[in-house]
Parts: C-alpha cells; sequence; structure tokens
C-alpha cells in the first residue's frame, strides 16, 4: 500500500504506520459518467413542483400546506408523536395541525424561494431572512422537528431524498382519474411508485445569511459592502458543487476533498478566481498550517487518524489548494474564461483525488480530464 503512493507521502511527510493510517482515509476519486454530458442537464422531475411554490403569491403558506413537516412546531420528541409520523411518513394530515399553526418563523413573509441554475440542472434554494428562521428550517426538515444544536458554523445544508407527499398526492389523482379503484391503489403505489424515487422525492438547499466560513470583510473584493453578497455566492456555488457530484457523480462524500472542490466552486464564481490561501483560512487553517479551535475542518478529518496522519492530511490539502489555484489560473482561464462552465471543470476536478494533486504529472491528468469533459 506505502508504494502505491509515494508523492502523497512525501508531501504528506509521514512514514510507517502513520502513512498506512493516511492512506486509508484517502477516498479515491468519484466514479463519474462513462460519456462527458452536455450541461447544463436537464432539470430534474421535482424542480417543476418548486417552480410552483416559488410563483406562489405567498410562498409560506404554499410551503407549510405543501410541506407536512412544517405543519409542526419544534418541540421535544416531535419526530415520535403520532401526529408527526403519520404526517411524514404516510402523508395522512387528518391530526396534522392546520397551516400556519405549525412552525413560525420570525419573518415568514420575508422567506424567499428561488430556482437556482447549475450545470446539473436548477435546484431549489429557501432563503430565510433571519439566523433563527434559518435553524428552524433544518430542525423541521433534517432533524424531524426536535430542537436540535445548530452548530453556529453550519451556513447551508442540502436536503436531500425528500418525500415529496404533495406530489405523491398527484400521482395518486392522475392515477385515480384515468379510471383505477382506491381499492387498488396501495398495492400499485408499493409496486410501481415506491421504487421510483425521483417520482417524489426531492432536493433542495436551505441557505443562511452572513459571512462565509472565516471570512472578513479584507478578504474578498469590495470590502464590508461586498462581504455578504460574495459569501453568499461562495455558500451557494459551495452547495451547488455537492449536488453536482451527487447528480453527475451518484455520490456526495463528507471529507475534505469534497469541500476543496466545493470552495473552489464557490470562489471562482464569486470572484473569477481560486486563492488557495483564502481557502485554507476559510476551512480553518493558520498560514502556519495549524487547525484553529472551531475549524471547519475538524468536521471532515477521519477521526482514526493518528496525530501525525492528520498533520500529513492537512498538509496534502493545502498542497493540493495550491496546486489548484495554479491549474485554475494556468489552464481552466485560458480554455474557458474567468467564469467559466462549472458542468466541464467539476466534472476534470472529480476525476482526481490527493494523490493526483501529489503526481509530478498533475498537469497532464488535469489537462486530459478537462478535455475529456470539453463536450461539443
Amino acid at each position: 500500500m506505502l508504494e502505491q503512493a509515494p508523492n502523497a507521502l512525501r508531501v504528506a511527510g509521514v512514514t510507517g504506520a502513520d502513512a498506512e493510517c493516511l492512506l486509508a482515509t484517502l477516498s479515491p476519486p468519484f466514479e463519474g459518467p462513462k460519456k462527458a454530458p452536455d450541461f447544463p442537464l436537464p432539470d430534474e422531475p421535482f424542480v417543476e413542483t418548486w417552480d410552483s411554490y416559488a410563483s406562489s403569491p405567498d410562498i409560506w403558506l404554499k410551503l407549510s400546506t405543501s410541506l407536512p413537516q412544517l405543519r409542526f412546531e419544534i418541540s421535544d420528541m416531535q419526530g415520535q408523536n403520532p401526529a408527526y409520523l403519520a404526517a411524514t411518513k404516510r402523508g395522512d394530515l387528518s391530526l396534522a395541525p392546520d397551516p400556519g399553526e405549525g412552525l413560525q418563523l420570525e419573518a415568514p413573509q420575508a422567506l424567499k424561494v428561488t430556482l437556482h441554475q447549475t450545470a446539473a440542472g436548477r435546484i431549489p434554494v429557501l432563503e430565510p431572512a433571519t439566523r433563527s428562521d434559518f435553524e428552524a428550517l433544518l430542525r423541521a426538515f433534517l432533524y424531524r422537528s426536535e430542537p436540535v444544536a445548530v452548530p453556529s458554523s453550519m451556513g447551508a445544508a442540502m436536503v436531500s431524498g425528500f418525500n415529496n407527499w404533495g406530489r405523491i398526492a398527484r400521482l395518486k389523482a392522475d392515477w385515480l382519474a384515468d379510471g383505477n379503484s382506491e381499492f387498488d391503489w396501495t398495492a400499485y403505489f408499493r409496486a410501481e411508485i415506491v421504487p421510483n424515487k425521483p417520482l417524489y422525492q426531492d432536493r433542495f438547499i436551505i441557505l443562511s445569511r452572513g459571512t462565509y466560513s472565516n471570512v472578513t470583510a479584507d478578504d474578498l473584493p469590495g470590502g464590508q459592502e461586498k462581504v455578504l453578497e460574495l459569501s453568499r455566492v461562495i455558500r451557494l456555488e459551495h452547495e451547488c458543487a455537492h449536488y453536482f457530484t451527487r447528480r453527475v457523480c451518484g455520490q456526495m462524500r463528507n471529507d475534505l476533498y469534497d469541500e476543496l472542490l466545493a470552495d473552489y466552486a464557490g470562489l471562482v464564481a464569486a470572484t473569477g478566481q481560486f486563492d488557495a490561501e483564502l481557502f485554507l483560512t476559510m476551512i480553518g487553517l493558520t498560514p502556519a498550517r495549524v487547525l484553529q479551535p472551531k475549524a471547519r475542518a475538524r468536521i471532515y478529518l477521519d477521526q482514526n487518524l493518528t496525530p501525525a496522519a492528520e498533520r500529513g492530511m492537512l498538509r496534502l490539502l493545502a498542497h493540493a489548494a495550491s496546486v489548484m489555484e495554479r491549474l485554475h489560473q494556468d489552464h481552466v482561464v485560458p480554455r474557458l474564461g474567468a467564469s467559466p462552465d462549472f458542468g466541464q471543470v467539476l466534472l476534470a476536478l472529480s476525476a482526481l483525488c490527493f494523490e493526483d494533486f501529489a503526481a509530478d504529472d498533475i498537469e497532464h491528468r488535469f489537462i486530459q480530464s478537462l478535455d475529456w469533459g470539453c463536450v461539443s
């Protein structure tokens, strides 16, 4: 195993058991499509439904009517409430509170729902007006409406595999309209609908406001006036990069390479360039490559790493960020411009991993991967 990645171990500065430990935690490249797709991809089926939500004159009322999770207030043990389980697991709203009587936001009328265009198709984005409302929506959709503590470092989340009972209800109505009987619906639902998840499962992003992950007004162009606007772009495009790998490569991972790729997308979208030092600041590394106490990187470091292997991982991360900055400037900008089609670039980067960035021929590997993704 140690012979497979000598350059990576040299960059990491680890040997022996620490090297084995480090290599065991490194993720391989994403498994991309066999043929480079034409970007942007067509929208997934759920987008049409969310388009109707976004165009509603009263978005909060529309959402709280359509999505059962919003019918319930945040409270202890809510996830075990029979009425909650009936509504969210079976779409049975007979015991649920009426719309508007459940989850209470500080600024419900200020909630925005947009359909953001990405290389992987449009994705719904919920943008609450306050931090409190952001945390309330996270608890509703991710934590079974229970008062779970939300880390202050958490500024966005993607909700995946969300069973949209409104879409299921429309499928049932269409099925019954074709002359089928209510009696046969359960069998049809289990046999034909449940296995076909795109028919009823949604994905969407919940986005907070505020500055992005350790960024200050001195770090971004435009100073204080622009820091919030650019932070929003970084945060949004970061989440959209995760959506890209999930849809195009079939996987979204919680590791440091995933975060590097996603922050690359965010920074380039916001500033037109990738600044390796700024990325390392955002991930929580000091200029001396020491982790800050509340560093975002801590979330993604494997708990099985030895102290020496952990330091080696951070050296690999810093090295990869530096190489990525050079690749962007030397190859992405000349080929695709300062505002590239992220489909091509993310597809190229998803085919690489930390070991590739430590290789002597990384430029050749990246160019090959980038050119493969540039379909006409």
